[in-house]
């Protein structure tokens, strides 16, 4: 049953934050698997997760269970549901060298381009064409060596759905990092009872790293960076390095060279890009970190983080990124922390958000894109409404 007070609350306008049903409204947060992880081209990893044939890992959007796996034929995504009755099919998160996968209820046997190979005694059976009952794939590309998905198809849109590229036309050109050529080194999965939005803008922001992260505002100064960007698939900018320091880690020294595409001139900044819906992207003048938001429900998200360094760097027989690894497991667990108090905020009658500071205009930025993108529904019309009028 909808929410009878969805279209009572008072209007976000853009110059302060959404109201707080937008953070755990059940109702909405189905509207945004429709409007929003529905039809766009959606991050699930990095390539380097699937390196080689037979390399796999699952992942849970929403209620939607879903399989990435490289056959022969490359990198492919499926939803990881057994033909026959539905059943999950793959239970570990990731695995590597499969051969093919196996419903753990009746056995039936999928190959890894998603061909049915084996139904035991299903021989005969009126209808039964193998031939067509494979596992149903989900639309797969690749882009800057990051895998991305859409989960509609071409029989739920009348519009034929461009490429990933197109979607990320007007995305800053990172080539310079050269992130194909990265490969993950550490990986680190989060449980975090928050609303997927409140960590996009917990990211958008250096407001509280003052106060939340002493040992990066050491490193890097919340004052510190340039103009904001943002396009029609991300927001973000850039912050620079203090004095003294060449890097983001548990000491912000390094001797480690930087990527080979970074000019001396970029080494000290480092960039930050919320890329909408839910992939927020790290670069730093040594190493990448990816962080892909998985909402598994309007109050619960799950984070997979990746630390992504340059394949031959990995390589060195005293290749060690603990450092790096250990500074951004600190941050990350010092913004899940407060992200889940914000969350737990937006549940009280009491919570009545004013205006945005100055240095959140990311956060206003991705407020504008999320109700542009939610469209015209029911939940949002007077949210939408004001932005219209503010826009004029």
């Amino acid at each position: 049953m909808a929410d009878p007070t969805l279209k009572q609350t008072p209007p976000a306008g853009p110059g302060r934050p959404l109201s707080g049903r937008y953070f755990h409204n059940q109702d909405v947060f189905q509207q945004e698997q429709k409007s929003l992880f529905t039809g766009a081209w959606l991050c699930a990893g990095h390539s380097s997760e699937l390196e080689e044939v037979g390399d796999y890992f699952t992942r849970y959007l929403g209620h939607e269970p879903l399989l990435f796996s490289r056959s022969e034929a490359g990198v492919q995504g499926f939803y990881n549901v057994c033909r026959h009755r539905g059943t999950r099919l793959v239970e570990a998160e990731c695995g590597h060298g499969a051969k093919n996968f196996q419903c753990p209820y009746h056995a039936w046997t999928y190959g890894l381009d998603g061909t049915l190979i084996g139904a035991p005694r299903m021989r005969g059976v009126e209808g039964f064409d193998p031939a067509k009952l494979g596992l149903l794939p989900i639309p797969t590309e690749e882009w800057n060596g990051f895998i991305f998905y859409r989960l509609a198809t071409p029989l739920e849109s009348d519009a034929e759905p461009g490429s990933v590229a197109e979607q990320m036309l007007d995305f800053p050109d990172i080539s310079a990092y050269g992130c194909e050529d990265l490969v993950s080194t550490s990986r680190k999965r989060y449980e975090v009872k928050a609303n997927w939005k409140v960590l996009c803008q917990n990211y958008g922001e250096c407001y509280h790293c003052a106060l939340v992260h002493p040992q990066l505002n050491e490193i890097s100064n919340y004052l510190s960076g340039g103009d904001q960007k943002q396009g029609d698939c991300f927001v973000g900018g850039p912050m620079t390095l203090n004095e003294g320091y060449n890097t983001m880690n548990m000491t912000g020294l390094t001797d480690r060279p930087s990527l080979p595409g970074v000019e001396e001139a970029d080494e000290r900044d480092v960039l930050f890009y919320n890329v909408y819906p839910n992939f927020l992207l790290s670069l730093h003048r040594d190493y990448v970190i990816s962080h892909v938001l998985w909402p598994t429900g309007p109050e619960t998200t799950t984070i997979v983080c990746d630390w992504l360094f340059h394949r031959d760097e990995a390589k060195q027989s005293d290749f060690d990124d603990s450092s790096e690894v250990e500074f951004w497991h600190v941050t990350n667990q010092q913004d899940w922390a407060i992200c889940e108090q914000t969350q737990l905020g937006a549940r009280s009658r009491g919570y009545r958000p004013v205006m945005y500071q100055e240095g959140e205009g990311c956060l206003a930025e991705f407020d504008r894109w999320y109700l542009g993108a939610m469209g015209d529904s029911g939940v949002l019309s007077a949210d939408t409404l004001q932005i219209e009028k503010c826009s004029a």
